[in-house]
């Protein structure tokens, strides 16, 4: 049986720029085939980094706010904050509904230093009430951008606003991304896994880099529910749908408490 690989593919469009496996367009050139910006209350400011420059530049008012409006609904898209420390904390939207940020809804790449004023590993963090916010405290500084993605799909705007905070900077969006497996854990990337059949009708097996013992698998809807929890072990993890409905689902595998892998589950009727 053919694996069937869950890969980002790179298109190309005007005014995007290639950014590893993603399209990444800046918040100073949207394309009129992917997605067009739209800001209220702030304006674009430089730092002194050529991969974020220049950028919204958000304050902490519950005023200041940019949208990121997709001419096509994507699937998984990715934000790019600048410079955001324990005092700065902002809340999303997508579709014009509040999108809470855990560990089930969205996920964040390793932070991308831009000189040498950001020290530490430390980037962006999910709040319990599900804003982002800053780690560095703000005498430490953090002169870094970082990417948020969105566990899910059909999305068709982003508007980020921010709630508190002396300010920081939003640099862009990236679409036809993979699926981030190293989730709230900047320093550790996820086990290379492939996922087979995508879709399914009945079963589907998770095909990982090494062997676990002792992990679990969740299952949620788009939405964040969990719908299905199972223990696994294994290279090869079986997924029975049960009486799952058809549709689109997340999974993740974790072991100890490590996220190994996360992606995109589809069953079908037939």
């Amino acid at each position: 049986m053919k694996l069937k690989l869950l890969i980002g593919i790179c298109i190309g469009f005007n005014g995007i720029e290639l950014d590893a496996q993603c399209s990444y367009v800046r918040v100073t050139t949207p394309s009129v085939d992917t997605v067009i910006f739209s800001s209220e209350g702030s304006s674009l400011a430089s730092y002194g980094c050529n991969a974020i420059d220049p950028a919204y530049w958000i304050v902490g008012n519950a005023v200041v706010t940019v949208t990121a409006t997709f001419i096509e609904a994507q699937d998984f898209p990715m934000l790019r904050v600048w410079g955001m420390n324990d005092d700065d904390v902002a809340s999303v939207m997508v579709n014009s509904v509040d999108y809470q940020l855990n560990s089930s809804s969205a996920g964040f790449n390793e932070k991308i230093i831009c000189g040498t004023l950001s020290p530490g590993p430390d980037g962006i963090a999910f709040t319990e009430d599900g804003n982002f916010t800053g780690v560095n405290t703000s005498q430490e500084g953090n002169y870094s951008y970082q990417d948020i993605q969105l566990f899910t799909t059909g999305v068709t705007s982003i508007k980020i606003t921010g709630i508190s905070g002396a300010g920081w900077g939003f640099a862009g969006v990236s679409v036809k991304c993979p699926i981030i497996t190293s989730i709230n854990n900047p320093g550790k990337s996820g086990d290379i896994f492939s996922i087979y059949p995508n879709p399914a009708v009945n079963n589907s097996s998770v095909v990982l880099d090494k062997e676990i013992a002792n992990g679990t698998l969740e299952i949620f809807t788009i939405a964040g529910q969990v719908v299905k929890t199972i223990g696994v072990s294994g290279k090869v993890i079986n997924i029975d749908r049960g009486t799952l409905s058809a549709g689109s689902y997340i999974f993740r595998i974790i072991q100890e408490g490590n996220l190994i892998s996360r992606g995109k589950l589809i069953f079908t009727e037939s």
